[in-house]
C-alpha cells in the first residue's frame, strides 16, 4: 500500500538526506506490521493520504482535511499530513506517535474541560463513571 506525507525538508536537510520534495510517497505492506502501528495509521488515512488527527469539534478525531497555513495564516481545504523528519517509514511512525500524543492530550483537556463545567466533583464523577445507570425495563 501506498502512504503519503509530508516531510520536513529543512531537517532531512540537516541530517544528510536530500528530499527532492515535501509531499513523499513510500510503500508498505500492512500485513507485516504489528496491529498498533496499522491501527495508528489508519486512523490518520484518508486514501493514502497519512493525516493528522482532527481536533476542531465539528470532526473531532477525524483525518484534518481543513486547516489554517501557518506559513500564509489562510484556510485550506487539503489534506494536512502529518510531517516527518526524514522519508522512511521509520520517521512517519515516529510522526504519527507523536501525532497521536498530541491529540490524546488534547482529548484529555477536553474531558477536564467538561469535567469542570460540569459542576460535578471529581468523587462525584468517579461513583457515576462507577455506578452507570441501570436499564429499566417495562415487565407489563
Amino acid at each position: 500500500m501506498k502512504l503519503r506525507f509530508e516531510v520536513n525538508q529543512a531537517e532531512a536537510f540537516r541530517r544528510g538526506i536530500n528530499v527532492e520534495n515535501s509531499i513523499v510517497l513510500i510503500e508498505v505492506d500492512p500485513k507485516t506490521l504489528p496491529q498498533d502501528q496499522r491501527d495508528l495509521i489508519a486512523d490518520r488515512l484518508d486514501g493514502i493520504d497519512v493525516c493528522e488527527l482532527e481536533t476542531g469539534a465539528s470532526s473531532f478525531g477525524e483525518p484534518a482535511h481543513k486547516w489554517i497555513d501557518e506559513d500564509t495564516k489562510r484556510e485550506r481545504l487539503a489534506p494536512k499530513h502529518v510531517k516527518a523528519s526524514g522519508p522512511t517509514f521509520k520517521e512517519l511512525l515516529e510522526a504519527v506517535r507523536a501525532d497521536e500524543q498530541r491529540f490524546q492530550q488534547v482529548k484529555a483537556e477536553r474531558e477536564a474541560q467538561k469535567k469542570r463545567e460540569s459542576g460535578l466533583s471529581a468523587e462525584a464523577l468517579e461513583h457515576i463513571a462507577a455506578f452507570p445507570p441501570r436499564e429499566v425495563r417495562d415487565v407489563r
